[in-house]
């Protein structure tokens, strides 16, 4: 409605001296006549005078941005629409049981500036919806951005005195500024309306850096029509600044990383992050959109994942200007994170903790009830729909799953830009459905995390990098047959002397490491021992009690286990093998295990495996340590992969050494989780934390304690490498000691020696170059164990000090560390294997290829424990280690000790 014309009033009731008369409001003459008619026209210029405020950013929160929609009925709807909102005050609220703030706005359009709404709304919330005429309104985020703000300035023409503060909105005016001078001597009155413009915009001169000559970069640039832009951040007034690799260094503006970020990042997470861009934005390779970071446990892979993703979010590289205004939204708008369900709430406050409220992060956290499904379905639309709300969803792998049918979505890979899935080595399985749902989403941009990319095969390792970047590496039969075939083959103990297998698998194992290395970047925890205290770890070798020698014996002959065959043992029941590995632990898990209820309950007497309180070599060694321990101020992490172990530990504790514990298990939910890591790290009355590690293993900062216990091995040495990292982290203050307890000549020490084969493996493909040792890494592509050794998997060696330490050398376990052997084999070894030779002769090469089989194995162990110092304590007991504890307690069922 124009501002010099009224519309007709009609008469209203008005009482005076209590009788009621009619009056009339006259309509204001405020209209200008010119020859007894009334002409509005209004001309609007632009002033183009450079006369921009300065504007003082330490006045947040004064400004925010509002969606808005009409009302509808529809059952999937939509903000399509921006506002300004102007904060004209604030209370503190609660809402949903979280704390908020009350705001009460004004809301004006985003575009022209015109005024829509004065309601309140509750900020940060993505439930609560405001009201105004026809109008619905949500908060959407905080003008934080120094640019952000100029363009809202100018949006609502804002009257800034140059003298007073900056953003104060009680004392700006955003009304029209008309011109009080009129020129009347013309049929038209002018009314002027300001606009102030950035003159810089139209005076800007961009011209191409390119060298004289240089006819190709010129007609590249000229193909190109990017109109010039700026960077977010000027990396000349930036220390140290942060600056990506540009795709084309012509075109391309900086791309810096936000200051707030780069100055805490250390220079391998500085790296790593540079790597991880180079990845996604395909500036290392068209056919790279995706990275694999599989850095060691502790090196900060989600810290520079957040960097990435804010990065992303606020730069890119391509930046236009659009209408005259600058396009600053970013290469992306929407990422998901998909981690164990144990993660989720570490992710939510890794972002809160380095970049505040600058991110909206939506959790999809585990639910109850009839209606979970249906409630996490409309959570997840609502992250894929608004668009300035939430940046970053937080979601399981299972609740993967439960979403299929979104994902399934033909619109669903342009909604998502950038996949980001945490603990990765989850999706090695081919056949798995989570993966088969991911893998049918074209998603543009892919990040895998973990520390152990590796776990099994190369089958697995090409299933991540298939997923990663689809086609890499070809097909799977054509990774078979070029690089599993070969490498498998040469590491084979019946094919190590032939010459001609063994160099095409290690030419074949180089061309592997050539083409990944492109976008797997693995670095080992030893980068962190400048920056974090020492770390002791320790392998301690128990003495298994008799009564576990006895109960293990009967229960392999009831079993009718056929050692001599070495076929026979690979196939025999898994069950068997985790009944083996519940007696290492104690024997009083004999009786509730499934396979020894069903199969020899019936067959082998009760009476004599009634055990004792402490009938068990680990036990023992456990209790010891507890009671040296609880006299110093050290907190200590126990963890078992089974929760009945976790039950006797408990029970240790409590009624023993009387200690104050906290417990995660499986049946704790991922609500309570944090809260008990918390009290550990923070409450002085909290000693003990006991955890399961397949439940709670992966992510957990447990930094209040740098004592770690590691009950019993796993298969896979993921999950115990997983858990050894729980305590040596960032944030750490003392030094760490890690105890790793294993039952001598059981099958305990089976384990850990299975454990190397991979890690070996993993190594190897992974390219790490912790051992610079050319000769060791020769080595790593022999494998350690024989058909023969898997035979010696169900043989128990009672009178050896530790089988490991015989595997690896001959030492008088002095606390020396032991130096390399030398092979004296013959080097033409495999070409005698080709010729023709007599009996004798054969007789004689066979007892050389056994001798060197032994030696490379003991090699090959010897390099996985390299540095380690040899203590036998069955010789000599007062051998002194770098930890008092060990000196101190009673050491009767420790065997041997492997101390680094």
């Amino acid at each position: 409605m124009n501002s010099l014309t009224r519309p007709f009033v009609p008469p209203q009731k008005k009482k005076e001296n209590g009788e009621s008369k009619l009056s009339y409001r006259k309509p204001l003459n405020n209209g200008f006549k010119l020859n007894n008619q009334s002409k509005i026209a209004v001309k609007r210029t632009i002033d183009l005078t450079d006369d921009t405020p300065n504007f003082n950013l330490s006045h947040v929160n004064k400004i925010c941005s509002v969606l808005y929609r009409k009302k509808s009925n529809k059952k999937n709807k939509s903000w399509g629409l921006d506002g300004y909102g102007i904060i004209l005050s604030s209370s503190d609220t609660t809402y949903d049981f979280q704390s908020h703030k009350k705001l009460v706005l004004k809301v004006y359009n985003s575009e022209t500036g015109n005024f829509i709404a004065s309601l309140s709304l509750i900020d940060n919330n993505d439930t609560y919806i405001g009201h105004y005429g026809n109008f619905e309104f949500q908060f959407s985020h905080y003008l934080t951005i120094e640019e952000d703000i100029k363009r809202a300035n100018d949006v609502l023409n804002m009257k800034v005195n140059k003298k007073s503060t900056p953003l104060d909105v009680e004392d700006s005016s955003f009304e029209a500024n008309l011109s009080d001078n009129v020129d009347t001597s013309n049929n038209e009155i002018q009314f002027i309306k300001k606009t102030k413009v950035d003159k810089s915009i139209f005076d800007h001169k961009f011209v191409v850096p390119v060298k004289k000559n240089n006819l190709k970069k010129m007609e590249e640039y000229k193909q190109s029509k990017v109109l010039p832009g700026k960077p977010l951040f000027d990396k000349n007034k930036i220390p140290n600044a942060l600056v990506m690799k540009k795709q084309n260094e012509y075109t391309d503006i900086d791309v810096v990383v936000d200051p707030l970020l780069s100055q805490i990042l250390r220079p391998h997470q500085r790296q790593g992050v540079e790597f991880m861009y180079n990845c996604v934005m395909n500036i290392v390779s068209p056919k790279i959109s995706g990275c694999l970071l599989a850095d060691e446990m502790g090196l900060g892979k989600t810290l520079m994942s957040i960097t990435l993703i804010w990065t992303l979010l606020k730069q890119s590289p391509t930046a236009k200007l659009i209408n005259n205004r600058m396009n600053d939204t970013g290469e992306i708008k929407k990422v998901l994170i998909v981690c164990p369900v144990t993660l989720i709430n570490n992710w939510r406050t890794e972002f809160i903790k380095w970049l505040g409220n600058k991110v909206g992060v939506k959790t999809l956290q585990t639910r109850s009830g009839s209606n979970a499904a249906d409630n996490d379905r409309k959570d997840f639309e609502s992250f894929l729909n608004l668009q300035k709300v939430y940046q970053v969803c937080i979601i399981s792998y299972e609740k993967i799953l439960s979403l299929k049918s979104i994902f399934e979505l033909n619109t669903f890979s342009d909604k998502v830009d950038l996949l980001v899935c945490d603990e990765a080595h989850k999706l090695k399985n081919n056949n798995s459905k989570i993966l088969q749902i991911l893998k049918n989403v074209d998603f543009k941009r892919k990040i895998l995390l973990t520390g152990t990319p590796i776990q099994n095969d190369l089958q697995e390792f090409f299933t991540i990098c298939d997923f990663l970047n689809p086609g890499i590496l070809g097909t799977l039969n054509s990774f078979k047959k070029n690089y599993i075939v070969p490498i498998t083959r040469a590491r084979n103990t019946e094919s190590r002397y032939i010459k001609e297998i063994v160099e095409l698998g290690e030419q074949q194992s180089e061309e592997l490491i050539n083409e990944t290395s492109k976008f797997i970047l693995r670095r080992t925890n030893e980068i962190l021992n400048k920056f974090l205290p020492p770390k002791r770890d320790y392998i301690i070798f128990c003495k298994p009690t008799e009564n576990q020698l006895l109960i293990s014996e009967q229960i392999l002959n009831k079993s009718d286990v056929d050692t001599s065959s070495a076929s026979s043992a690979p196939s025999f029941s898994l069950g068997l093998i985790t009944l083996l590995k519940k007696i290492c632990n104690t024997p009083k898990l004999l009786q509730s295990d499934s396979y020894y209820q069903s199969n020899l309950q019936r067959v082998m007497p009760t009476s004599q495996h009634k055990s004792s309180e402490l009938d068990s070599g680990k036990l023992r060694v456990l209790d010891a340590l507890l009671k040296e321990i609880s006299t110093t101020s050290d907190k200590i992490v126990i963890i078992s992969n089974y929760t009945q172990t976790l039950d006797i530990i408990q029970d240790l504790l409590r009624y023993k050494h009387r200690l104050s514990f906290v417990r995660l298990d499986g049946s704790i939910s991922g609500k309570e989780r944090p809260g008990l890591v918390k009290d550990f790290n923070t409450s002085p009355h909290v000693k003990c934390f006991l955890l399961s590690a397949k439940s709670g293993g992966m992510g957990l900062n447990l930094i209040g304690g740098n004592r770690l216990i590691l009950f019993d091995n796993d298969w896979n040495p993921a999950i115990d490498q997983q858990a050894m990292g729980r305590v040596h982290r960032d944030g750490q203050k003392k030094e760490c000691f890690i105890y790793r307890l294993v039952t001598a000549g059981m099958i305990d020490e089976k384990i850990l020696q299975r454990q190397v084969t991979k890690i070996n493996l993993s190594k190897k493909i992974l390219n790490d170059q912790t051992n610079n040792n050319k000769k060791g890494n020769e080595k790593n592509n022999s494998d350690i164990f024989t058909t023969e050794d898997l035979k010696d998997l169900f043989t128990i060696k009672k009178n050896t000090r530790s089988n490991t330490h015989d595997l690896i050398c001959d030492c008088l376990g002095d606390g020396i560390i032991p130096h390399g052997m030398e092979d004296d084999v013959e080097d033409d070894v495999e070409l005698k294997l080709n010729t023709f030779i007599s009996g004798n002769q054969a007789e004689s090469l066979i007892q050389k290829i056994q001798d060197k089989e032994k030696l490379d194995k003991q090699e090959v162990m010897k390099q996985c424990f390299k540095g380690f110092r040899h203590f036998d304590l069955c010789h000599k007991k007062e051998h002194k280690l770098i930890d008092p504890v060990l000196n101190n307690i009673k050491r009767d069922d420790i065997t041997f000790i492997l101390e680094k």
